[in-house]
């Protein structure tokens, strides 16, 4: 059901479940357009399977999503790249004995051959938006850095041309420089008017592209708060309950 037309995206009720496991249960979203969701908390709370129900490539026991007012609750995946939907997956994905450029072009793979206008407008922008991607286009992409490698996970997510992109740990693994080069590059990416929803663990820099942040716990929501308006300690109270202590930091 439909309760919120102006939301990209819109998850009521929604649950997961693996056997006798319960990943997810009863979770409420709305994700706008130019909103970026982040989504926090510690492993196994139920983030992964969220994007996971998202995206199509897990199924949901009970609960619906829907995009640009569309139920897609039972739509396969296929079906939900042609709506809009577009995922970084955590491991990135990326395939290592292909060159930047002929990785992106397989994100690319709903666009019909004949459309290359359509694809190389997608490839400019895709290297406007991570400009070391265009310099290593000829690159295999087994030689990338970490970071390149993740900023090459998320361009090829951008070239199915989605109205939601969904990034699920994206800075897993990267040193402190390369994740804030490639929250830089979110944050540029965050001016187009993308709608985004972002988990992480590292609560530090998605606070600094996030509009709102999410807090799973046990595959529930455990709170939400609008990124502007926190600070350490009203963050520290967000990922680790009403009766955390402030700290001198973020939560990593």
């Amino acid at each position: 059901m439909v309760d919120n037309p102006a939301a990209v995206l819109q998850v009521r009720g929604l649950t997961v479940r693996y056997g006798s496991v319960r990943a997810v249960h009863g979770l409420n979203l709305d994700v706008s357009a130019g909103e970026v969701l982040g989504v926090i908390g510690a492993n196994g709370a139920g983030k992964s399977s969220l994007v996971n129900a998202i995206a199509g490539a897990t199924r949901s026991s009970s609960g619906s999503i829907a995009l640009n007012s569309r139920d897609i609750t039972k739509a396969p995946v296929t079906e939900r790249v042609r709506a809009g939907i577009a995922v970084s997956p955590e491991g990135r994905g990326i395939l290592a004995g292909m060159t930047v450029e002929e990785n992106l072009r397989l994100g690319a793979y709903s666009v019909r051959r004949r459309d290359r206008n359509v694809l190389g407008g997608r490839l400019a922008e895709a290297f406007a938006i991570f400009p070391v991607l265009g310099e290593r286009r000829s690159q295999m992409a087994q030689t990338l850095s970490g970071g390149e490698a993740a900023m090459l996970s998320v361009a090829r997510a951008l070239m199915s041309g989605p109205c939601l992109l969904l990034l699920d740990e994206p800075s897993l693994g990267l040193a402190p420089i390369m994740r804030q080069r490639l929250f830089e590059r979110i944050a540029v990416l965050k001016r187009t008017g993308l709608a985004m929803v972002i988990v992480e663990q590292r609560a530090a820099e998605l606070l600094e592209v996030s509009d709102r942040l999410l807090q799973m716990r046990r595959g529930e929501s455990a709170g939400i708060g609008r990124a502007a308006e926190m600070d350490a300690e009203s963050l520290a109270r967000l990922y680790f309950g009403a009766a955390a202590a402030p700290g001198p930091s973020a939560p990593s």
